[in-house]
């Protein structure tokens, strides 16, 4: 099930002020919870595409010119596969 984003102008009171009161306020806003959100999509093997999904960005282009940085352990890891590919 694909869920539209949250806003934070879109958030009720009751969740602002909670988030608030927990003194989140300056370390923890919304797009550190987006990022966070988007750097576990990405580590658990989830696509561009997914991250689009979840993010609710209109193009997985966007996705990546934003999030694409998170996604270059995974070249490292790519290269090792393709070597020992290469070794059989």
């Amino acid at each position: 099930m694909v869920r539209s984003p949250v806003r934070f102008g879109e958030t009720p009171e009751p969740t602002r002020s909670w988030l608030f009161s927990a003194s989140m306020r300056p370390a923890v806003g919304v797009h550190v919870l987006r990022h966070s959100a988007a750097a576990r999509v990405i580590g658990a093997g989830g696509s561009a595409k997914t991250l689009q999904a979840v993010l609710g960005h209109r193009s997985a282009a966007f996705s990546l010119t934003v999030y694409g940085h998170l996604f270059d352990a995974d070249l490292d890891a790519l290269a090792d596969r393709l070597d020992k590919k290469q070794v059989q």
